[in-house]
């Protein structure tokens, strides 16, 4: 069995979004809800299109930067980056 990277998905479920981002799924449940970002819904199933997250994080992210730290904190452009690789390797 292969795993698929999740950068290489097209659509996303809540709970990997909320992974990627380091937000809870409920906060993600509620940007959903009040349509700040673009859904696909299948049945009751819930899926954000990588495009639109990138979108969305796109913005919405301002990262922030400590002077006291030599790096900044994790930012919206290193989230992006790990979403938009593009899709390596073959069948399965």
């Amino acid at each position: 069995m292969t795993t698929t990277p999740l950068a290489s998905l097209p659509l996303l479920t809540l709970s990997s979004v909320a992974e990627l981002t380091a937000l809870s799924e409920r906060t993600w449940h509620r940007i959903v809800a009040r349509r700040e970002i673009g859904t696909c819904r299948i049945g009751t199933a819930i899926r954000i299109p990588r495009d639109e997250l990138l979108r969305y994080l796109a913005t919405h992210g301002t990262p922030a930067v400590d002077p006291q730290r030599s790096r900044p904190p994790q930012s919206v452009d290193r989230i992006l980056a790990s979403i938009r690789r593009p899709k390596t390797g073959g069948g399965g």
